[in-house]
């Protein structure tokens, strides 16, 4: 999987999707843990294709709830459960990402750096919360948003290779 420098964005490639990070994004990770409001248990097992094998990253819970209207001043609060077989501190992240129009291409937009850290443990449980009101007004951002989370190990001071994803979700807008 290849990747190449495009002004400020990083963009990969990991079995036909692409994520676009800022590479402030990439250095630092986002398990930014704030309380899930609402549950649902979605039991959506992301696909063994969509995880490396050593990696495995499953949705648990999410608010809103897939289908619900969404606006620029709401909060996804995603729960996920994931297990790193070959974990090593410092380099693995999760985090959320928002589809854009483009096929296959997402992106966290202006989301800020201090709002991702890294994973300290082989497994357990993460939340992601993620403020769409840094995606909204962003024109190549797919409306209504679908939203996916992934899990990144990082390669190298200002790079990472996705290996694991869960999603999408899927909103809807107010007409």
């Amino acid at each position: 999987s290849g990747h190449m420098i495009v002004r400020d964005v990083t963009v990969r490639r990991l079995e036909g999707i692409v994520v676009h990070l800022s590479l402030k994004s990439i250095l630092i990770l986002a398990a930014a843990l704030s309380t899930l409001c609402t549950s649902w248990n979605v039991n959506s097992q992301v696909p063994s294709s969509m995880n490396d094998g050593n990696a495995r990253l499953t949705l648990t819970g999410i608010y809103p709830r897939p289908g619900e209207v969404v606006s620029q001043q709401t909060v996804i609060e995603a729960e996920l459960t994931y297990s790193i077989r070959d974990f090593a501190p410092n380099e693995y992240q999760v985090f959320a990402q928002v589809g854009t129009k483009t096929e296959g291409v997402t992106t966290d937009g202006s989301y800020p750096a201090e709002g991702y850290k890294f994973i300290t443990e082989a497994s357990g449980k993460a939340r992601v919360s993620f403020p769409l009101r840094y995606v909204w007004r962003d024109l190549t951002v797919k409306h209504p948003p679908s939203v996916w989370i992934v899990m990144t190990r990082r390669e190298g001071a200002n790079t990472s290779k996705m290996v694991a994803i869960a999603g999408p979700v899927h909103y809807a807008e107010a007409k």
